[in-house]
């Protein structure tokens, strides 16, 4: 029994160690290029946002989850910055990748900033 719950404590710790792995990510002010809002497929529900200089890491795009909270505050935020033309910063995570790309190159949105 002690060895089968240090092995669940070493599963645990491994299962932390992986979230941790995500880096925090800052874009360059840019100008949002694409907002896509997805109802049907395999990200239903999520909003991916591109924008004209992304991070690297970020190079196919940035999106919100459908159940991130405050999800409407960001969109809102991108649709104002895409209508006016205002550059934006988008911080995130660099980890998990989107459920909805088979690209290893989006980051999950954690603020957008207008500068």
């Amino acid at each position: 029994m002690k060895k089968y719950l240090g092995q669940i404590g070493l599963a645990l710790i491994s299962a932390v160690s992986l979230e941790a792995n995500a880096a925090y990510v800052q874009s360059p002010n840019s100008e949002i290029t694409f907002i896509a809002a997805y109802s049907r497929s395999g990200a239903a529900g999520d909003i991916l946002i591109r924008i004209s200089s992304p991070s690297p890491e970020c190079s196919a795009g940035y999106y919100v989850s459908f159940d991130s909270p405050n999800k409407d505050s960001i969109l809102s935020m991108a649709l104002s910055a895409y209508h006016t033309k205002t550059k934006v910063r988008i911080n995130g995570y660099d980890e998990p990748n989107w459920r909805g790309s088979s690209s290893n190159v989006t980051c999950e949105i954690e603020a957008i900033v207008f500068e």
